[in-house]
């Protein structure tokens, strides 16, 4: 019997920070026979995919979903208009889509009330801002229970799914499944011991990998790196990434006196950065609680550089701690204790090399992007019954 194919929804396919889902959409394509849906398309040269379907949102559906919003008349305002499901309906019997995936909170909630009528099998994947930030918004709070009752749910993290008990939600259909990291795009490569570099007074080349917002913690690493660096001037500091808080960043670089000493390398594809991490000899990724809630899901970034073996410094913040196993695969410090932070980054520049090696070895047990496509079929298999092994 032919399968049925699952269809990967997205509102975008896909912004250049969502390298995570290309690559579930990679691993699972490979398995699965897989229809793509967004409402836009963005990155076309960075993230290929043959098996796209366009299918905008029109003007007018997005005002009625702003009234509702205003009105707070629905018990899902993010939910598809009526007058748009034809659009949906009409591809979905035509590749007799057997199931919807979702990702993101708000593309759950908006394929909702279409797939109870149509009786098909949803899963919405929650990834960070969806489950943190965005539930301190009643309407969207409210749409969720419906979401969590009528479908499956996938978390990044044992955090993220108890932060979701903890409001209330149902979670009997939560499960967790954690982001994969390709092995062969982070290579690992033994590195000398940090103590080793800073003894000879070799140059020590920190780095960060992320967008320039604010639950990244840039501003914490800057004044931390330049207590550090002011005992131990052989560092540097590399970013990379964009984002709202870039050129601030550089003002705080200056105003701790470290601008020399503090690269912006700016956005770049996920291989090249991969290089980058090549080159480093320490990861920092000081990730915080932002004022308006947003929190991480689980940084990719972390999950690379832990593959390359790079010894990292991060913080004890939403799932982070669940793959971090403090002083043996890396170190973790509170959000924006910059006393501990100092403390911590001192220590790891006499990190013993085992810690890299660590990482790496966890990593390739646990954090593989094989070991999350296995993770996703066999939830489309538990759902879909036997009738459609993957």
């Amino acid at each position: 019997m032919r399968q049925r194919p699952v269809l990967f929804y997205t509102s975008h396919f896909l912004p250049s920070t969502c390298t995570f889902l290309y690559r579930q959409y990679e691993g699972v394509k490979e398995a699965v026979p897989l229809r793509v849906m967004a409402s836009r398309r963005r990155n076309q040269s960075l993230f290929p995919c043959g098996e796209l379907e366009i299918v905008p949102w029109s003007p007018g559906a997005r005002l009625l979903s702003k009234m509702k919003r205003i009105l707070r008349s629905s018990s899902n305002p993010y939910g598809m208009a009526a007058f748009e499901e034809w659009k949906y309906r009409r591809f979905v019997n035509h590749e007799n889509c057997a199931l919807l995936h979702a990702h993101f909170g708000n593309s759950g909630l908006y394929w909702l009330p279409y797939t109870r009528k149509a009786a098909l099998p949803q899963i919405t994947t929650f990834h960070g801002f969806d489950a943190s930030s965005k539930l301190r918004q009643p309407d969207y709070r409210k749409g969720l229970t419906g979401l969590f009752r009528n479908s499956h749910v996938v978390a990044v993290s044992d955090y993220m799914k108890k932060c979701f008990r903890e409001e209330g939600l149902d979670t009997v259909r939560c499960h967790v499944i954690r982001y994969g990291i390709p092995s062969h795009e982070y290579p690992f490569r033994p590195r000398p011991p940090l103590g080793e570099k800073a003894r000879k007074g070799e140059r020590i080349r920190c780095l960060q990998v992320s967008g320039f917002g604010e639950k990244k913690g840039h501003f914490a690493t800057l004044e931390a790196f330049a207590k550090v660096q002011s005992v131990y001037p052989n560092m540097e500091l590399v970013f990379v990434g964009d984002g709202p808080l870039k050129e601030k960043a550089k003002e705080v670089a200056a105003k701790w006196g470290v601008g020399d000493l503090v690269h912006f390398l700016g956005a770049m594809p996920f291989r090249e950065a991969a290089l980058e991490m090549d080159k480093a000899d320490l990861f920092v990724h000081h990730s915080v609680t932002a004022r308006n809630g947003d929190k991480e899901g689980i940084p990719n970034a972390i999950m690379e550089a832990m593959m390359c073996g790079l010894p990292l410094i991060s913080t004890r913040h939403a799932g982070i701690p669940e793959i971090i196993e403090e002083d043996r695969t890396g170190y973790l410090v509170d959000e924006l204790d910059l006393e501990e932070y100092v403390s911590v980054w001192k220590k790891a520049l006499f990190s013993c090399v085992s810690i890299g090696i660590e990482a790496h070895g966890y990593a390739q047990r646990e954090l593989g992007v094989e070991r999350q496509t296995k993770d996703i079929l066999e939830l489309y298999e538990r759902i879909l019954g036997k009738s459609q092994k993957y």
